[in-house]
């Protein structure tokens, strides 16, 4: 009897992991690259690039849906204090912020105002299996450097897909 094209591919599925060919996780992470795709960069002047001017000269500009409103108005309203560090901007600057960040800002969550992103409470979750140690790794550092783990957290997506856990 001539084995048909359905029962060779079945065949193949079952060989091709024995024979070291198939999708492999591990030795995938070794090889993986940073995404090639850029995002265009926001309008000149427009409320985006001052966003990304002005967080993003110290830190990476996070997603604004990373955080509800009340936690961006709280820490625009203490910019003079941002984490340790004095980040105070003009009045038309943080009035353009703060339109920006209104706009573009996550749902609102149950619960107190948190102004760190690792602390709330969906980011606990995603990243619950995640060692302290391994956010104190040299090329960590703390756990809100996206970057060194999410080969596309300035894209602003932060798929699975493209994380690699520095060693």
């Amino acid at each position: 009897m001539r084995p048909t094209t359905r029962s060779l591919f079945v065949a193949s599925l079952l060989v091709l992991p024995a024979a070291g060919l198939a999708h492999d996780d591990e030795d995938e992470d070794d090889v993986r690259q940073r995404p090639t795709t850029q995002p265009l960069p926001p309008p000149p002047g427009s409320a985006a690039a001052t966003y990304q001017a002005e967080c993003g000269s110290c830190h990476l500009a996070f997603p604004p849906r990373l955080l509800p409103e009340g936690s961006w108005r709280a820490m625009l309203q203490a910019l003079d204090q941002h984490f340790g560090v004095n980040a105070e901007v003009d009045a038309a600057t943080r009035q353009q912020l703060e339109g920006y960040l209104r706009a573009n800002a996550g749902r609102p969550r149950p619960g107190p105002t948190r102004l760190r992103i690792t602390e709330q409470s969906w980011w606990v979750h995603e990243h619950d299996e995640v060692s302290t140690a391994t956010f104190a790794r040299p090329a960590v550092l703390r756990a809100s450097n996206c970057a060194a783990c999410h080969l596309d957290a300035d894209q602003g997506t932060f798929r699975e897909r493209w994380v690699k856990i520095p060693r």
